[in-house]
């Protein structure tokens, strides 16, 4: 009985009772009993044994009760056993050892345990010995199974039978990692064994050629983070492993909980209890253990429950020291386990009753990560990795421990051949960088220079003395970051300054405008322009380095000057100058004339709308058209652009005579008399009407619909699970509406896959039919099918009813659960008494919602802002009230209100559409912002519409001074507002941003993001005008951060001016050129340099705000 061989454990069996009985022997004779029965109580769960002369002995006769024998003593109280461990002890079997009088009770009990006993009726034996479970290999785990003892002869034969021969054992490695350098093709690792079982490095895996083991080649550094080595999928099933060594150096910078050496493991679906072998640094004991977990010794199959240490095949030794190398191997053969350390033996067990390739297929295999993504990574490196399909030798093992590891030697400083030198511009010198100390391993260094425009420096050291000035050349080692320094002084050579180029002029009432380009060469503090009128001198005006620009003012009409342009280095030598000659003019009488009239002017009555449409006039200098109220009509001009041709005029009542004047407006805002229409929109199914002349009444806004009540608690809403129709457009359903105003629709899986195989839009459309009093919708839609990439792929939900409209993305319901099979999606009218009185008051012409999205019952409520979720609000738009104007809003958790910028109001389906950032409360207003100081068109409709968003503000007293100069602090501002970027935990040390101000917080979160930098100063010019040129720059940067799509209809003209951009502005100056976004100033112009004013910039944002 001692030899392990002769045991099986039989899974698919569980038996409650169990009886032994045997033939006597002459020691037997000597017992009281003939028969001894081992029974399990069901009270707790534990064994007793009873005995009788022969199996049909019944003790108290009574023939319904069955067979009654009696106790042995000592293993039962009243009806409670007390052979066992704890509870639940399943499949008891008893039978003798082979070679001397003893009887051993294999129970069951989580895991499995053994009695024995030399008298069976020595009851107190049979409760108190217990075998250690070293004298047996059983699976740790429980198996609700029971032991059978069999013969070797019979174990020979069902090996023969049924056994499943091995590999054929190599002296060689059969997988073989060196992580050299050349063994490494991109993030593609060579078996060296030339097996073909590459491996492949993932995120923060590197290989690192001077911290290794061997005098050459290389070892893998894992960075803690991301990095770890993926190994081939089923390679332990590949290979076959009856038997098994692996080996490998390994160098922990940390020692982490459960980071890994290597994991094998196979995804069963469960978070826990897949099938796995891996060597830990530290495992459950807080040391360096190897364990195997496979379906023989798995505890539980819930998916709650890890396996703790004792049920589970495992070596354990002392933790691995930190910052050096060990060598790590262990080794499986028969019941044989063997975990070594450097060398020598840390542990072993003589009961691994498991072979690697009963792991069978696994699919997670990994060096440096465990098959549980909530295990730490491991932090260090990895040399020499090696799979063996046999167990080596101890003397095997001790030559691969038997390598001595390459320490790195750390750089401690560096130093330079020079620490001041004196140059002339061009000069060259080079500097020598001496790497201390000489034999360290990493002597990589970088150079730099303080100043470029003085002195640049390459890689290699060598010095270019570029401008006079001084620059701190810098060395900076790779390894510790040790620096030196020398200072470059270049002086200024005796030579009179380059002139600038590219001089332009342009003539102007009483001034004139003048712009180059800056030489290049020098250090160039001014430019200077002197203003001679025949031989004298009138006038002399300054322009800092990089302006390119100047106005000289206060000229005579008519009179010819001479204009010298002289440039000032930074050592006060002037050049000659480039002199030209300008004539002042006033500026050309203005065009006072008025487009033409449209012609062919008609209007269309429609539901709550008039539509109009005309012919536009031939005029050249046509802008746009103007329709306004016109008699008794009161409403907000509206403008078409030019060529459009065509207005919709929504909001409107049924019935009502309307009265609009249409008007031209011309490029000078010339405007023309105009033509007077009128039209009375009607519903559909009314007759057209006549237009009749006549006063036309002031409309009135119609009631609001309030939600209706909540239902009682504990109330059923019915749900609608009626057939609905199916259509190539998608599902249409008629909800059932309780009481209370809620209505559920549940689709089913046929309806949906029907749907998804009729559409080709890659929508899945769900239309939820109007249904009186209903105030809250709730949709349960099946998308287990629409997550797969089997037949028509659908990639969006778009849930359709009278209260709102929302469409999700599949993409966003994937992030949330890749396997999710249900998504509800629900609207429901909000009850405003919560909040407050002031809130209540803005929105009380407004219907409030509140909306939610729930994949497998978990609520989903962050989203993009762009993509993943689109909500559409009806909205009814009042006489006078402008779409533009229609915002909305979201009431935080403070009950205030926050504008979504995105909000747009859509005239063709009559609702307000948005992009939210999460779920919960929103509502559609009207925000009536205008200011009395902006008066022209082109840039109206683009500051009251963001003036409405609180995306830009007004100076006060109802003004915006539109034709003001915007700072770069208040242009920055309105961006960030725009996109939603601000982030109030941002910081800067951008020297005149200060904390507390303003525009603290979007400048902060501007740097951090890098839409804006600072000047070489460390300053960020938060008062000065912004130019033309860095206003595109800004918003290009800000565009591409949020993603904005920047959408081009082609490749735009380029400008007149372009050769007056800076360089490092032509790339956004062309996209947002491109995209419509930034026009010129006329005459094709962009005017780079030009100071932007406070409409350029709003309708700048606004074309933006278009784009969301």
């Amino acid at each position: 009985m001692r030899r392990r061989e002769i045991f099986m454990n039989s899974l698919s069996r569980r038996c409650s009772s169990m009886m032994l009985t045997r033939r006597l022997t002459p020691r037997s004779l000597r017992m009281k009993a003939r028969c001894y029965r081992l029974t399990k109580s069901e009270v707790n769960y534990k064994v007793y044994v009873e005995k009788a002369d022969n199996i049909f002995y019944d003790k108290d006769g009574i023939e319904a009760n069955g067979f009654q024998f009696d106790q042995v003593a000592g293993t039962r109280n009243g009806m409670q056993g007390l052979i066992g461990h704890a509870g639940n002890n399943e499949g008891q079997t008893i039978f003798k050892d082979l070679q001397e009088d003893k009887w051993y009770l294999f129970l069951d009990s989580w895991p499995y345990h053994v009695r024995y006993t030399t008298d069976l009726e020595d009851g107190p034996q049979l409760v108190n010995n217990l075998l250690d479970s070293s004298e047996y290999a059983l699976p740790p785990g429980p198996r609700h199974g029971t032991v059978i003892p069999i013969t070797r002869a019979e174990y020979d034969a069902l090996q023969a039978k049924y056994g499943y021969a091995g590999p054929e054992e190599a002296a060689d490695p059969v997988v073989h990692y060196t992580f050299d350098p050349d063994s490494v093709n991109g993030t593609t690792v060579a078996d060296a064994s030339g097996n073909g079982h590459d491996a492949r490095l993932v995120g923060g895996a590197l290989i690192n050629d001077q911290d290794r083991i061997g005098e050459a080649g290389g070892a893998v550094e894992l960075d803690g983070t991301s990095g770890y080595v993926e190994l081939p999928e089923n390679l332990i099933h590949d290979l076959n492993l009856e038997k098994a060594t692996i080996s490998a150096w390994v160098k922990m910078d940390e020692d982490r909980p459960n980071q890994r050496i290597f994991d094998f493991a196979s995804d069963t679906g469960r978070t826990v209890n897949r099938n796995t072998m891996y060597v830990s640094t530290k495992g459950d004991s807080g040391g360096l253990e190897f364990a195997v977990v496979t379906p023989f010794t798995e505890k539980f199959g819930s998916e709650s429950t890890l396996l703790n240490a004792n049920y589970k095949y495992a070596l354990r030794s002392e933790r691995l020291s930190a910052n050096e190398w060990n060598h790590v191997a262990v080794t499986l053969d028969g019941f044989d386990a063997v975990l070594y350390v450097n060398g020598e033996e840390a542990a072993r067990s003589s009961t691994f009753n498991v072979e690697p390739r009963m792991l069978l297929e696994t699919t997670m295999n990994y060096i440096g990560k465990s098959r549980r993504d909530t295990h730490s990574l491991f932090d260090g490196k990895f040399d020499d990795f090696r799979i063996y399909n046999r167990a080596l030798l101890a003397d095997e093992i001790v030559t691969l421990a038997d390598n001595t590891p390459i320490q790195p030697v750390a750089v401690t400083g560096v130093s330079l051949d020079k620490s001041e030198i004196t140059l002339k511009v061009n000069e060259e010198v080079r500097l020598t960088a001496a790497v201390a100390p000489a034999d360290a391993s990493n002597k990589a260094v970088t150079w730099s220079s303080s100043n470029e425009d003085a002195a640049v420096v390459d890689a290699d050291g060598l010095v270019k003395a570029a401008g006079a000035g001084t620059a701190e050349i810098t060395v900076t080692t790779v390894d510790g970051g040790y620096t030196a320094s020398a200072l470059v002084t270049v002086e200024a050579e005796a030579v009179t300054p380059n002139e600038v180029t590219d001089v332009t002029l342009k003539p102007g009432d009483q001034k004139l405008e003048l712009s180059w380009k800056d030489p290049k060469g020098i250090v160039l503090k001014q430019v200077k322009l002197v203003v001679s009128e025949g031989k004298s001198v009138t006038d002399t005006v300054y322009a800092k380095a990089g302006a390119e620009y100047a106005v000289i003012d206060n000229l005579k009409n008519g009179t010819a000057y001479d204009i010298a342009i002289r440039t000032i280095d930074a050592e006060g030598n002037e050049s000659s100058g480039v002199t030209v000659e300008g004539t002042p003019a006033a500026a050309p009488e203005a065009d006072t004339t008025p487009p033409g009239e449209v012609t062919n002017p008609r209007v269309a009555a429609g539901s709550g709308q008039l539509t109009f449409t005309w012919t536009d006039p031939t005029d050249q200098d046509l802008a746009r058209i103007k329709i306004s109220g016109h008699g008794s009509t009161v409403t907000e001009s509206v403008y078409a652009d030019k060529g459009a041709e065509s207005y919709t005029y929504a909001g409107l009542n049924n019935g009502t005579k309307y009265e609009f004047l249409i008007t031209t407006v011309d490029m000078h805002g010339n405007e023309s008399a105009g033509i007077v229409v009128e039209g009375t929109p009607a519903k559909p199914s009314d007759p057209d009407p006549v237009p009749t002349p006549g006063p036309t009444p002031t409309p009135s806004p119609g009631p609001t619909p309030a939600p209706a009540p909540t239902p009682a608690p504990g109330q059923e809403d019915p749900s609608s699970e009626a057939k609905p129709e199916v259509t190539a457009d998608g599902v249409v359903v008629q909800p059932a509406v309780g009481s209370g105003g809620r209505a559920t629709v549940k689709l089913s899986e046929d309806s949906v896959k029907s749907a998804r195989e009729q559409t080709t839009s890659g929508r899945l459309r769900i239309k939820v039919e109007a249904a009186e009093g209903m105030n809250e919708l709730e949709v349960n839609i099946p998308v287990e099918q629409l997550l797969t990439d089997e037949g028509t792929a659908i990639n969006r939900i778009e849930v359709e009813s009278d209260l709102a409209t929302v469409t999700v993305s599949t993409k966003r319901i994937s992030q949330a659960s890749s396997t999710a099979k249900h998504v509800t999606i629900s609207i429901r009218k909000a009850d405003l008494t919560s909040l407050s009185a002031e809130t209540q008051e803005r929105l009380k012409d407004a219907v409030v919602y509140n909306f939610n999205l729930s994949v497998e019952g978990v609520k989903i409520s962050e989203f993009d802002g762009r993509s993943d979720v689109t909500v559409a609000i009806p909205y009814e738009l009042k006489p006078g009230e402008h779409p533009n104007k229609v915002v909305i809003y979201y009431v935080n958790n403070s009950g205030e209100l926050e504008v979504v910028t995105n909000g747009r109001y859509n005239a063709a389906s009559g609702k307000v559409e948005f992009k939210p950032k999460h779920f919960s409360t929103y509502a559609a207003a009207y925000a009536n912002a205008s200011f009395k100081d902006v008066t022209k068109a082109w840039a109206k409709e683009a500051v009251e519409a963001l003036a409405a968003r609180g995306v830009v503000s007004g100076m006060g007293e109802g003004r915006f001074n539109p034709e003001g100069q915007v700072t770069r602090a208040e242009f920055i501002t309105m961006l960030m507002n725009l996109f939603e970027l601000t982030d109030p935990y941002s910081s800067t040390s951008l020297s005149d941003v200060k904390a507390g101000a303003w525009y603290y917080e979007e400048i902060a979160t501007a740097y951090q993001l890098g839409i804006i930098g600072g000047r070489p100063d460390g300053s960020f010019g938060v008062n000065e005008a912004v130019t033309r040129q860095d206003m595109a720059v800004m918003a290009y940067k800000a565009a591409r951060y949020a993603q904005l799509e920047l959408r081009g209809q082609g490749e735009a003209a380029a400008f007149a001016d372009a050769a007056s951009i800076s360089p490092y502005a032509e790339q956004a100056v062309k996209a947002m050129q491109t995209a419509g976004v930034i026009n010129g100033m006329g005459n094709g112009e962009f005017a780079p340099k030009a100071y932007a004013t406070r409409a350029q910039a709003a309708v700048i944002i606004h074309k933006l705000l278009e784009l969301l």
